[in-house]
């Protein structure tokens, strides 16, 4: 017993000697070395005679005589000395300080170097254990994993500094490696911090799995499993060939930190997230994804994501089968402000929050989408296919859009247009006004306009902003119509050349008349005009076989023309053609928002205090009517004029001339008759200014012959003989 003693305290002292922990360390190095052909170097090794060891600068090459691992200091303890002089190390707890793993895959090799390192202790049978490394804790400190490929244009792929770890059941065992991940933190190369990260760990030459994962960063956390699948050469090609499998059973996701791996996020956001996430990183699909952001977005279903962090020459593609995407406008391009931010068309923003589901696939230069969506304008189902998204608002589209009690007065910022149920066929390009070039045929079952809900529409035809071409059908109950042709709505150019057969319209009911009970057109309409407003607007109008009832009467009209011109000087001529509606013309320069004022000043010029309306210079002009009945009861009832009717006359606002002659033989108004009337109204005549006489006046109250009143303009305001030839043949009602 005490030589026992004796030998172990000698032991224990020589242990402790420089020389004899050197020796120890290349003894065990060059066992190992020589057994498996490695490049393992170790400064020292304390041993105690109960088993403790310290191992000093460990320092592992690789095949190019790199480093592969480096270890500033190992603590643990031995416990099979017989297992560890036959290779097998199996130690109690480790501590390492200040470790560096680094990965490297060399360029023009397949193989990164710890393959290449572990492939020497693997001997080719399944779970041999030829090599064997167990330990109950590890303790890492200050350490850092460095992966690295350069084949790759961004070689680096992990470089996590300030790596601090605790594991627990840890085994190599051959070229497998099996640990708990009890806990871990490191920082990101690029700028992610990870608080603690958790998972029984198991790596093997075709999968890495991590299951019960748990991930905490500052903004973020991750629950769930993930495996990655992989043959050794796929390394060298990372991004498209390590297959993932990822379920996340619950993670709260902050876009900040995701913007270190994936730029094209946008920042300050957070979303909860499930999902089971499967393939490579550049052909990732989300299945059964629920996300749901603290603007109370989300997106519910299936989606293909491709080329996410591909090259130049892969474009981002993405494919969706959606139960619900809720959300609005702006939350979608902040979350992805590069990708939808400038493949969305910004007049979506006018959809307020929206539901959608369906499907889309979408890539830098198309969508294609089969969805119905319920917005704040109404609901939209569309099966369309749209082109040259890089540049959404002039973009190419082809399809069917079906509109449900959506309001196209404000999509359009059209205040007369309102709520529209349609469904269209499109092929076309552009969603900005300014750009509109489409063609649609289809059936509008409703549409607002005026407030009347029009019904029973069927169109085909091409809008070019602003010229619609093409037909329009309307068998609505106030307005039966066909129309073919072309309308300008241009608020600069004015254009139309269309034919129109109105078979009934019920104006009063449309909102076009409100003065009347009763006003229903009927006829045919031609139009072929165009300028850039009313007063240089030029063409033919032609109505033909025309009916009007309003409540006192049904006219008839065989036909009616206007044609407006201007000759060489620009003096405009327009000319009014209907044998039983009224003929004659208009010929001067003059504007048509003037001639309003230009009346008033012409009239007032009869009176000596009269204060004009200033008006521009050059104007004026002369016309010359026949007028019937007809005209005039059709906008006035209850006022009728013979036949015969003619009024001519002249006005120009630079000398103030007016000159004006009106007779008619029976002008009947509201009860009233006068018979024969004569107008003659010359304001720069030197003997009178105006001459007015009736044969005679019938009204409820009096009766009148002979009328007549001559009006002569002085300084005084107004001074008029009279000259009355009357029998009073009722009494006043005044007397």
């Amino acid at each position: 017993m005490l030589f026992l003693l004796l030998l172990l305290l000698v032991l224990g002292i020589a242990l402790t000697l420089p020389e004899v922990q050197t020796r120890i360390a290349q003894y065990a190095t060059e066992k190992i070395n020589a057994e498996f052909k490695t490049d393992i170097q170790i400064e020292q090794i304390a041993v105690t005679i109960y088993g403790g060891v310290k191992l000093k600068k460990v320092f592992i090459k690789d095949h190019h005589k790199d480093t592969l691992i480096y270890a500033n200091r190992i603590t643990t303890s031995i416990l099979d000395l017989n297992k560890l002089i036959n290779g097998k190390l199996i130690f109690g707890d480790i501590r390492i300080d200040r470790l560096l793993l680094n990965m490297k895959t060399y360029k023009g090799e397949n193989d990164s170097n710890l393959n290449m390192f572990i492939d020497r202790f693997d001997d080719g049978k399944p779970s041999s254990g030829n090599f064997l490394f167990t330990s109950k804790n590890i303790n890492l400190a200050k350490s850092r994993l460095v992966v690295i490929d350069e084949n790759r244009e961004v070689p680096k792929d992990v470089d996590f500094t300030k790596l601090n770890a605790q594991l627990s059941d840890f085994m190599i065992k051959g070229p497998n490696v099996t640990s708990n991940i009890e806990e871990m933190s490191f920082q990101d190369h690029r700028g992610l911090f990870v608080k603690n990260l958790k998972s029984k760990f198991s790596y093997t030459k075709k999968q890495i799995l991590l299951n019960d994962l748990a991930i905490l960063t500052g903004g973020s956390y991750f629950q769930g499993n993930a495996a990655l699948t992989y043959k050794r050469e796929d390394f060298s090609d990372f991004n498209n060939k390590v297959h993932f499998d990822i379920l996340v059973n619950k993670a709260s996701l902050a876009t900040n930190d995701i913007f270190y791996f994936y730029d094209e996020i946008g920042k300050n956001q957070k979303f909860s997230l499930k999902a089971h996430i499967t393939g490579t990183l550049n052909d990732l699909t989300a299945k059964n994804m629920n996300l749901i952001d603290t603007k109370n977005s989300q997106i519910v279903g299936n989606v293909n994501f491709r080329n996410l962090f591909g090259n130049s020459n892969q474009p981002f593609y993405m494919k969706g089968n959606f139960t619900k995407v809720a959300s609005n406008y702006k939350n979608l391009i902040k979350l992805l402000p590069n990708v939808l931010g400038t493949k969305l068309p910004s007049s979506l923003d006018k959809f307020g929050q929206f539901t959608i589901r369906g499907n889309a696939e979408i890539t830098t230069k198309t969508i294609v989408t089969d969805f119905y969506m319920t917005t704040a304008l109404g609901n939209i189902q569309s099966d369309l296919s749209m082109n040259n998204i890089d540049n959404i608002d002039n973009a190419n589209y082809t399809g069917n859009i079906i509109l449900e009690e959506f309001n196209i007065g404000s999509f359009t910022g059209e205040k007369k247009l309102g709520k529209v149920t349609l469904n269209i066929d499109v092929d076309g390009q552009g969603f900005k006004q300014k750009n509109l070039n489409t063609t649609f045929s289809g059936d509008v079952y409703k549409i607002r306009y005026n407030d009347y809900t029009y019904t029973k529409v069927i169109v085909d035809g091409k809008f070019k902003n602003p010229i619609f071409t093409g037909k329009v059908f309307i068998n609505d109950p106030n307005l039966f119509m066909d129309f073919k042709g072309l309308v300008n709505l241009s608020k600069k150019d004015i254009a139309y050349n269309f034919q129109t057969t109105i078979d009934y319209a019920n104006l009063r009911q449309l909102n076009f008349v409100k003065s009347d009970s009763i006003a229903v057109l009927k006829g045919e309409v031609n139009l072929n005009i165009l300028g850039n407003n009313l007063d240089d607007l030029k063409g033919d109008v032609h109505f033909g076989q025309t009916s009007y009832q309003n409540s006192q009467n049904n006219y008839y009209f065989e036909e009616f023309s206007l044609h407006s011109s201007f000759d060489a000087e620009n003096v405009r001529t327009i000319a009014i053609e209907s044998p039983d509606i009224i003929q004659g013309k208009v010929v001067g320069k003059f504007k048509i928002g003037l001639l309003k004022k230009m009346l008033e000043n012409s009239a007032g010029s009869l009176y000596a205090n009269y204060s004009r309306n200033p008006i521009q210079k050059g104007q004026y002009l002369k016309f010359d009517f026949s007028v019937d009945s007809k005209i005039i009861e059709v906008f006035y009832p209850g006022v009728d004029i013979g036949k015969d009717t003619k009024m001519r006359g002249a006005i120009d606002s630079d000398t103030d001339d007016f000159k004006f002659n009106f007779s008619s033989p029976t002008i009947k108004a509201y009860g009233n008759t006068f018979d024969n009337i004569k107008v003659d109204i010359d304001n720069k005549n030197p003997l009178y200014n105006a001459y007015v006489s009736l044969d005679s006046i019938k009204t409820k109250y009096y009766k009148a012959r002979d009328f007549s009143l001559i009006n002569i303009t002085t300084k005084i305001p107004c001074s008029c003989e009279r000259n009355l030839k009357a029998a009073i043949l009722a009494k006043m009602p005044f007397h």
